[in-house]
């Protein structure tokens, strides 16, 4: 299933509501999705910007299970410059979060991101693996076995 609209009407509305940076970030100030990406829906179908810039500048196929990825060096869900972009698969995506992930020295918390204090965990919603710090981890625990412990010795 093809658009219906031209490639040079798609261009108009997704530039009306594009903010262009000095730094080549063309973010969208339109209507995102719960996960934050930029979406636009034409004909009653909703679409993510992402998927469109590739659709219209790398020539993927809105049908395809292929991706519109963003490479490592924009950080930004609602960019949709080409130049940021790339068709990929899920794979290729998920390869690229965890290696952004395992760039980043220190966790949230402020501990550092070395492998013994790394620990992949498998949400059960979800398939994806995530690593969260150990250090934390062991002090929930802590917290978590001495609130039953005194709760136990005082009933």
């Amino acid at each position: 299933m093809g658009l219906v609209i031209s490639h040079e009407d798609l261009l108009v509305r997704l530039n009306k509501h594009t903010a262009k940076t000095f730094d080549g970030h063309w973010l969208w100030i339109g209507h995102c999705n719960v996960a934050g990406y930029g979406v636009i829906k034409i004909e009653g179908v909703e679409y993510k910007v992402g998927r469109l810039s590739a659709y219209l500048f790398h020539n993927l196929d809105l049908d395809s299970d292929l991706k519109a990825n963003h490479k490592d060096e924009c950080p930004h869900k609602g960019c949709w410059n080409p130049n940021h972009i790339y068709v990929g698969s899920q794979s290729d995506n998920m390869s690229d979060m965890i290696r952004a992930t395992n760039e980043k020295p220190l966790f949230p918390c402020g501990h550092q991101r070395i492998d013994s204090n790394i620990e992949i965990v498998r949400d059960y919603r979800n398939a994806a693996p995530s690593r969260r710090c150990r250090l934390c981890q062991r002090k929930r625990e802590k917290v978590y076995r001495d609130k039953r412990k005194n709760k136990c010795t005082t009933t």
